[in-house]
């Protein structure tokens, strides 16, 4: 597959430095924030000079005219001076490459379309508002800053606003955020393939899937979705190049798609990207026993994203077989942050430290008024959609209970009607 641009039309945290390559080393990206790729310029202003290239012959002003000899001996004074500066500057040492650079990745998993803040223990937590100042936080602390997630995002299972919308309000949400990448996770597919395709247009960030692949004779669905969708992604921050891959178990099949193991899949696909990245990240959705077996099978992976398991959190992460594994719980509670320290060696960038935290999203942390204006008009349409559905099921409930009285008093009328014995 062949992406040609990244979807982006937000460009916070992005490091002008960054570049993204895809599996089959295509680079995408636009703007300035990726210098690889062109941007449409307006034309610049002809030189009079240069029309002669154009029309085939000289303006007039281009024309050489006589020079006065003052005048030349100004611009041999001007000339003169210019050089001495560049003979100046040329003994100023120009500063040392970078050899060590930090990076941050924050990562977000299950969040199940949990738009609001929703009391848990006593307390108001999570809400994509809250999210979204952590980020925000953290990218004005680091200089260089992704943000992922791990799927499980657009279908809810707490509320009905992200149901009532297919999703389409969250994307909307993690555009405004800035998401760098995301993996579906298996209730992502649960609308339908085509309903995940509209989703995966609609995002700005780029999703990844390497085990899912069209079959020979795919659904138009089938292969509209895979089509968006790239195994993995290389992203060069600095010179370091980082590997993303993406791998996820939905829980049954659909038309159209093989579902590819995802032992084999890493097993394939981490050699290859251990060769063009300096450190390798693998985003999972699937069970935890499964990301072990991964980890401890499949050698060359700095980090695992994990995500699908609601119960389970790594305050500081799990160190398992050389492989930092990180997670979040669930519903938008905590934002997962994982710091980087590369180091450059004799063989280009190593990992030298990483270290996974959570930032926990309580109420002490201020809303983004910005998302929540974005949330508004979907949660005021939500509520006329409930009390419709209320009112609804209320004339149901009187039509069975008028129904039931009719029958009763038919019946009652025929045993008075009916002759004594």
């Amino acid at each position: 597959m062949i992406v040609d641009s990244i979807k982006r039309e937000h460009e916070k945290g992005l490091s002008p430095q960054r570049v993204l390559l895809t599996a089959n080393g295509s680079r995408v990206g636009h703007g300035a924030a990726f210098p690889g790729c062109q941007q449409a310029r307006k034309p610049a202003p002809q030189h009079p000079a240069a029309r002669r290239h154009l029309t085939g012959r000289p303006s007039k002003k281009a024309v050489r005219r006589k020079q006065n000899p003052l005048d030349l001996l100004r611009k041999l004074g001007a000339v003169s001076a210019f050089a001495a500066l560049i003979l100046v500057l040329g003994f100023i040492p120009s500063p040392p490459a970078q050899d060590e650079v930090s990076l941050t990745i924050l990562h977000t998993n299950d969040l199940h379309g949990i738009m609001l803040p929703f009391e848990e223990e006593g307390e108001m937590v999570g809400g994509f508002s809250r999210i979204a100042t952590l980020v925000q936080e953290v990218r004005q602390e680091e200089e260089h800053v992704l943000l992922v997630d791990v799927g499980d995002t657009i279908m809810e299972d707490r509320h009905l606003m992200a149901n009532y919308f297919r999703g389409e309000p969250v994307i909307k949400i993690m555009n405004q955020i800035g998401y760098d990448l995301a993996v579906p996770g298996n209730h992502d597919f649960e609308f339908g393939l085509d309903i995940l395709a509209e989703r995966i247009a609609q995002a700005d960030f780029l999703y990844l899937a390497a085990n899912i692949v069209p079959t020979e004779d795919p659904t138009e669905s089938a292969l509209l979705m895979t089509s968006q969708m790239e195994p993995y992604v290389i992203v060069s921050v600095q010179g370091v190049r980082i590997g993303f891959l993406g791998l996820t178990m939905p829980l049954h099949g659909f038309s159209g798609i093989d579902i590819k193991e995802t032992l084999q899949t890493a097993r394939e696909y981490v050699p290859r990207m251990r060769e063009e990245a300096d450190i390798v990240v693998v985003m999972t959705h699937q069970k935890l026993e499964r990301d072990y077996e991964i980890v401890d099978e499949v050698e060359g992976i700095d980090i695992l994203l994990a995500a699908h398991v609601h119960s389970v959190a790594f305050e500081h992460g799990l160190m398992r077989n050389g492989t930092l594994i990180a997670k979040t719980s669930c519903w938008g509670k905590e934002l997962g942050r994982v710091d980087l320290t590369v180091e450059k060696g004799p063989d280009g960038f190593h990992l030298e430290e990483a270290q996974a935290s959570l930032l926990h999203v309580t109420s002490d942390v201020a809303e983004d008024e910005e998302i929540n204006r974005i949330i508004e008009p979907y949660l005021n349409q939500t509520k006329r959609y409930q009390v419709y559905l209320i009112l609804g099921l209320v004339c149901i409930f009187l039509v069975i209970i008028a129904v039931l009285v009719i029958l009763m008093r038919r019946s009652h009328g025929d045993s008075q009607a009916s002759p004594d014995q």
